[in-house]
């Protein structure tokens, strides 16, 4: 499972960077954090070792191309805000982000 999902992310960085510089960036961004949810949604239903294979690689994608386009937009506007020393913020906020949801899935 980890593999299909580790596929998917390299698969979806590479597209990130293809993406992150072009205008409508901020909507496969967008795109992609519906995705992201959807395939976490999906994680609920009953699915066959193929399915959740399939699964954990779209999710993989999405979760590349949220993170590298998010992270390109983080450090666009910090950058014209004249404030580039802010964009290592956006790195723990990845952490915060992973440990709250461990956290929230853990109460549940």
């Amino acid at each position: 499972m980890a593999s299909a999902n580790f596929v998917g992310y390299l698969l979806g960085a590479l597209l990130a960077g293809r993406l992150a510089s072009r205008p409508q960036r901020a909507g496969w961004l967008f795109a992609a954090m519906v995705l992201s949810v959807l395939t976490t949604l999906a994680g609920m239903l009953h699915w066959s070792y193929q399915g959740w294979l399939a699964l954990r690689f779209v999710a993989g994608v999405a979760s590349a191309v949220t993170m590298v386009i998010g992270l390109a937009l983080v450090i666009d506007y910090v950058s014209r805000a004249g404030r580039p020393d802010l964009s290592v913020g956006a790195f723990p906020g990845l952490g915060i982000g992973i440990i709250g949801s461990v956290i929230i899935i853990e109460a549940a």
